[in-house]
């Protein structure tokens, strides 16, 4: 599948397409109401592609790639499935410059209404500019791979593409 660079209702003025590879370095920040923080800082490179989703009415955009973490304690790599007949809850999304990517801890995800339990990952952010996006801290989240608990944790991130 091949992004879509078109600048058609619903897409992002700042940077149409997000396709391609991203840097995405993640800070540990502690949010009002307990949630933890991650105990450490971590690098993802993301690899992107941005599709239409199908039908004539859809306004965003679906997202779908691969994310590899440079700690294996996060996790070691995790593929946004390319699920098509969701609003991007369980995979990615982008509607304007709203970002919104998430990752089931379960790989084997379906492409329909019913849920896909906890997220390893939930990404939710904003793109600021060409090549830029900043994260939305109460709203990203992971669940470490090392951590026997399985409590997600939050963070801040930033993402820059070269």
């Amino acid at each position: 599948m091949s992004g879509c660079g078109d600048s058609g209702l619903g897409s992002c003025d700042k940077q149409p397409d997000v396709s391609g590879q991203w840097t995405l370095a993640l800070t540990p920040a502690s949010i009002d109401g307990g949630v933890p923080e991650i105990p450490r800082a971590d690098t993802i490179v993301a690899q992107l592609v941005q599709v239409k989703p199908p039908g004539v009415l859809s306004l965003g955009r679906l997202i779908e790639g691969t994310l590899v973490s440079s700690d294996k304690g996060f996790f070691d790599t995790l593929i946004i499935p390319p699920l098509m007949m969701n609003d991007g809850s369980k995979t990615g999304s982008l509607l304007g410059c709203e970002l919104s990517i998430n990752v089931p801890v379960e790989g084997n995800v379906s492409d329909d209404d019913v849920d896909q339990g906890p997220l390893r990952i939930a990404l939710t952010g904003t793109i600021t500019g060409r090549g830029a996006m900043q994260g939305i801290m109460h709203l990203s989240s992971t669940i470490l791979s090392d951590d026997a608990t399985a409590m997600p944790r939050s963070f801040l991130w930033t993402a820059t593409q070269p």
